[in-house]
């Protein structure tokens, strides 16, 4: 390369820098605006503003858009507000935020001492309320247990031990009801079960149509177990929902089920 040539490059090279630092200091560049799209209807969450959420984010006008810490306005977000889910935060280009917002919806209360955990399908809790809970076919599925846990609302429960086999639950009922499980609606289960309870021999679910449900030996094979009874739910007659019990174990290594009717037929 030319002694030419090379002064050329290096001026090339501090021209291009200089447009750069004024390309990222530009007010062209700054965060003009910051705005809230909502994914699903607000129930929980009804008197909470959009720009309450925008204020919890920290995300504040004038930021310039290349330095906004997304994953740090979504945290704090979400630790704010337990029930809100951000799908992400959008850059539309020269200055704007979208956040992409969802409400989280309570699929298990978790039974304590004195309490109930409200926790959804990733196990987020989502507030914990005192006294009794009433399960109904909206709000959650009431969990009876020997549970003990020491996180607070926005916090994540590992699922492991007694909460696996209502993980296998969740992710069961999405296999036997829907081809694709994107189209799962926690609406359904909702529906669905009214109530469980957990000891390390038995689970024991109750459901709005009726029929009960024992599964012994939870926690071996659990997923085929729930498999088994919901494909022996399937099978049954619409009288037959109403009442009874289904019945799931292991019988010589092999997972069966049974239907036992508790009327005369």
């Amino acid at each position: 390369m030319t002694r030419k040539n090379t002064i050329i490059t290096i001026v090339l090279f501090v021209l291009a820098l200089l447009i750069l630092i004024v390309v990222l200091s530009s007010v062209f560049f700054t965060v003009g605006k910051i705005s809230v799209v909502w994914h699903t209807d607000k129930v929980k969450l009804e008197d909470v503003t959009n720009e309450q959420v925008v204020s919890s984010s920290g995300l504040a006008l004038g930021t310039h858009i290349f330095f906004v810490d997304k994953d740090d306005a979504t945290n704090s977000i979400e630790k704010a507000y337990p029930y809100i889910k951000i799908n992400n935060i959008e850059t539309i280009f020269p200055n704007t935020l979208l956040i992409h917002a969802q409400e989280r919806q309570a699929i298990f209360a978790l039974q304590m001492e004195t309490s109930y955990y409200l926790v959804d399908s990733e196990f987020k809790v989502l507030e914990v309320v005192s006294g009794e809970f009433v399960s109904n076919t909206t709000n959650a599925i009431k969990i009876e247990g020997d549970f003990a846990f020491d996180e607070v609302a926005g916090e994540f429960l590992t699922a492991s031990g007694t909460l696996s086999a209502f993980k296998t639950l969740q992710q069961s009922f999405y296999e036997n009801y829907y081809e694709d499980e994107n189209e799962f609606y926690v609406d359904d289960m909702l529906a669905f079960f009214k109530s469980a309870s957990y000891t390390d021999t038995k689970i024991t679910f109750e459901t709005f149509f009726g029929v009960k449900v024992e599964i012994y030996n939870p926690s071996y094979k659990q997923q085929q177990k729930i498999a088994m009874f919901l494909l022996q739910i399937e099978s049954l007659t619409e009288t037959q929902k109403t009442t009874g019990t289904i019945i799931i174990g292991d019988y010589n290594d092999k997972v069966q089920g049974s239907y036992t009717s508790h009327v005369d037929e």
